[in-house]
């Protein structure tokens, strides 16, 4: 590079991704918002990205940031960022080397009071008004992958500034990724976009291996079969679905701290005090449900074991781990949290839900309430899964949890996440809540639905890494895609990614219908985050699915050597 480019920062910890001290997506009261649609160019050759610096006058000036620019009316988003590119590098670049990653809606409040005159608006805004009131921009990014050919990158290679005379630089991914270049906080998500890989591989099941007696042995020859058969460097979704065996009746879960080596090594945990305290005054419905978490955790326990022995046999590969909140999210919507707010109402009237549901404030619950809630029905299950869990993380290895097709539901459901313009969507959620017979009048009912979404936010809150969903269909999609706006919403890790399944027949699942690859486009463009096409694929399929709107392919048996 010429010495006549700018300084550029050191190295950091990443520790902006998660601090925003100036930004926010809920909107302020009463404000004039100022929305911009942009296109954004991700331009990659091999591990080189391509940035440019914004000026120092410039909203976030100084920032690095992708090259693109603001889509105008009647355009497209593919259509403006060629545009765009061609404009700002003079880069002509063909649609077909386009591949769409996500769509991102940030909301900046730090901008001046009184929103810009037409001659200074910045480019790309719309003004609303000049009138002197709370403002702010709200910014819905659609973000593409470019992938350079080779005489491409050669031209640009040694370029240090585009044509209208902003600074640009070639970085490598491991130096973006770690935080060296600071982005505009709406960027932020694509970092955990781009780590993904064009392929994840996915375990086979336990019962592949079933014509074997014992169970350590058939666990160790899980192990042993992956480890060999891997690619290297591989992500891979552990799965061993060990609930299929018999496990020793006596085995139990311990919710006592520092308790993961023992259960990592085949100790029990049956009779712990904290579920045997919830059991004692709950009827006999409330009691299948703590059976229920017991025994996802006896799974989980089994799973985690083995999925913790490969990788300390392949340290080169990467996890993707289950979130394992199916059973929780099923037991606590519609089982134990009528057991608390009915136990609730008898021991203090003055939480009765019609003295809190004639509040005017209904968003408000009382923070003890919430917090006793989370503690008897969520706290010891939680708990007891980062214990399992802890060990795995500990080896540096897990990149993502996975939250499978029906979790993303219960959790949307419980979030009460819907879409203004889509009333079933809300309704749907209602009836995932009370989807059993539920005994309580209307007023507990709205309570009920109150308190689950305190609680579930909490749930939600606790996932620290990123997230990668599973979906089937379009409601599943558009819940991914509530979900990830949330995340971001509430500066939470954001979700990395969606299996979108199945794309063909498969073994596995042969009497699930295929969407075929033109239902599967229609669902990627649909999706607000990454795609990852599943189902009856192999490797060589990935160009397939670049020209279908994914990012990566996965599957079993065609993924492992």
């Amino acid at each position: 590079m010429m010495s006549t480019q700018p300084d550029y920062p050191n190295c950091q910890a990443d520790e902006h991704l998660g601090d925003d001290m100036h930004s926010t997506n809920a909107s302020p009261p009463f404000s004039l918002i100022t929305e911009i649609e942009v296109a954004i160019a991700v331009i990659v050759f091999k591990d080189k990205y391509l940035l440019a610096r914004r000026q120092a006058h410039q909203h976030q000036g100084d920032k690095f940031e992708f090259v693109g620019g603001k889509i105008e009316s009647g355009e497209q988003a593919k259509s403006a960022l060629l545009r765009e590119v061609k404009e700002e590098l003079g880069l002509e670049l063909q649609i077909e080397q386009l591949t769409k990653l996500g769509r991102i809606e940030h909301f900046y409040a730090d901008q001046p009071d009184t929103l810009p005159s037409e001659q200074s608006t910045e480019k790309g805004s719309k003004e609303v008004s000049k009138i002197s009131q709370p403002a702010g921009k709200r910014v819905h990014l659609h973000v593409y992958r470019v992938s350079l050919s080779l005489p491409q990158f050669g031209d640009f290679s040694t370029r240090d500034y585009g044509l209208e005379g902003q600074p640009i630089i070639w970085v490598n991914q491991l130096d973006l990724l770690a935080g060296c270049y600071p982005l505009p906080d709406a960027n932020l998500p694509i970092l955990t976009w781009l780590k993904l890989p064009e392929t994840v591989c996915i375990t086979q099941a336990l019962s592949h291996f079933m014509q074997l007696d014992e169970q350590e042995r058939v666990r160790q020859d899980w192990v042993d079969y992956h480890a060999a058969h891997l690619p290297q460097e591989a992500w891979v979704y552990l799965r061993p679905q060990l609930s299929r065996l018999t496990e020793p009746e006596q085995m139990g879960l311990s919710v006592a701290s520092n308790i993961s080596a023992a259960i990592l090594s085949e100790s029990t945990i049956g009779d712990n005090d904290s579920y045997n305290d919830l059991k004692s005054n709950l009827d006999g419905k409330q009691k299948r449900a703590l059976n229920c978490q017991q025994q996802a955790l006896l799974e989980l326990a089994s799973t985690l074991k083995a999925s913790t022995a490969l990788l300390q046999q392949r340290a080169d590969i990467k996890g993707i781990v289950s979130i394992a909140l199916d059973t929780l999210l099923d037991t606590f919507l519609n089982e134990l949290l009528d057991n608390f707010l009915t136990n609730l109402f008898k021991a203090e009237p003055k939480y009765s839900a019609q003295s809190i549901m004639m509040n005017h404030d209904k968003e408000r619950m009382p923070e003890r309430l919430v917090k006793a809630c989370f503690d008897e029905c969520i706290k010891p299950y939680l708990d007891t899964y980062n214990d399992l869990l802890n060990p795995l993380i500990a080896l540096g290895q897990i990149a993502a949890q996975h939250l499978t097709h029906q979790s993303l539901l219960a959790l949307v459901a419980g979030l009460q996440l819907n879409e203004s313009s889509d009333t079933n969507q809300n309704d749907d959620n209602q009836n995932y809540i009370n989807q059993n017979d539920d005994p309580l009048d209307n007023d507990l009912r709205d309570y009920k639905t109150l308190l689950a979404f305190h609680v579930c936010k909490q749930i939600a809150s606790a996932i620290k890494l990123p997230i990668i969903v599973s979906c089937h269909d379009e409601k599943s999609v558009r819940a991914a895609n509530l979900l990830a706006r949330w995340r971001i919403n509430n500066h939470q890790v954001p979700i990395m990614a969606a299996f979108i399944s199945p794309v063909l027949p498969t073994l596995t699942h042969p009497n699930q219908q295929a969407l075929g690859w033109s239902r599967f486009a229609e669902l990627s463009q649909l999706a607000e985050v990454p795609v990852i096409a599943l189902g009856g694929l192999s490797p060589t399929d990935i160009a397939e699915a670049l020209k279908h709107e994914a990012v990566a392919v996965a599957g079993i048996r065609q993924f492992l050597h």
